[in-house]
């Protein structure tokens, strides 16, 4: 283990699409955060590269060194901004609205972007087009968060929660020819996730991903069970859920 930050609370680190720096979210004061970018060997300090007021968070480092990140707004609604670490690095909106929009995931080819909004009343999972929103595409309809692309592109897949503790896996095809058709979710598994699953990914080779779980251990002093959280690797899930598929069809 190799420890990166030493000042501050930091939060939600994203790698650069060469592997060589890590940017992250640091707590300046009790409501707003900066984000920093520091290289993933220990060879130099961290740089601030964005100061706003609110928080920001990162949320995809796109190839030359564009970043997507969610800022929390005044009334404080969460929107999408875009930024460049080289040029001009004024903040530009990429989805500034009444409603709530966060959490976004560029698709592989940087054509898409899945994300977070309550626009139609609660957080369900969105698509648009990226880098400009013209086009614009329902995922879920009851509820959803947290949504990933598979590696190809061809899914985009998202936790719904279904109870206090339990969530669901879902996943969705997106077609892309002769235009953007969006299918109807399919069930992936059920998990109990520790607080929402935001903390989760996909492996690139698209057979595992890792989430953060509950974990429920003793205290030595009085016998009682505390809540702590540790990491799970699922792996050979899409060959189960392939094989779930297959019974299921008639």
């Amino acid at each position: 283990d190799t420890r990166l930050t030493f000042d501050g609370d930091n939060t939600e680190p994203m790698w650069s699409p060469d592997g060589k720096r890590l940017l992250f979210s640091r707590a300046v004061d009790s409501s707003n955060a900066d984000l920093f970018v520091k290289p993933a060997d220990n060879s130099g300090s961290e740089q601030r590269v964005l100061s706003r007021r609110r928080r920001q968070y990162a949320d995809a480092w796109l190839p030359g060194d564009t970043i997507l990140f969610t800022t929390e707004g005044t009334t404080p609604a969460r929107d999408l901004f875009t930024y460049s670490l080289t040029g001009d690095t004024t903040p530009r909106a990429y989805l500034d609205a009444t409603w709530n929009e966060f959490d976004a995931r560029v698709s592989p080819d940087a054509t898409l972007a899945a994300f977070t909004s309550n626009e139609a009343g609660s957080n369900d999972i969105w698509i648009r087009d990226f880098p400009v929103p013209k086009g614009k595409w329902q995922v879920s309809s009851t509820g959803g968060q947290a949504a990933r692309w598979s590696r190809d592109g061809k899914y985009v897949y998202f936790w719904k929660s279904i109870s206090v503790t339990g969530d669901s896996l879902f996943r969705v095809r997106v077609d892309r020819t002769p235009a953007v058709v969006v299918r109807a979710p399919e069930f992936v598994l059920s998990l109990a996730v520790a607080g929402t699953p935001r903390n989760w990914d996909l492996h690139p080779d698209g057979t595992r991903f890792v989430v953060t779980v509950p974990d429920v251990t003793p205290t030595p002093a009085a016998g009682a069970a505390t809540t702590a959280s540790r990491y799970l690797v699922v792996q050979n899930w899409f060959t189960e859920l392939k094989r779930l598929t297959a019974k299921s069809k008639p």
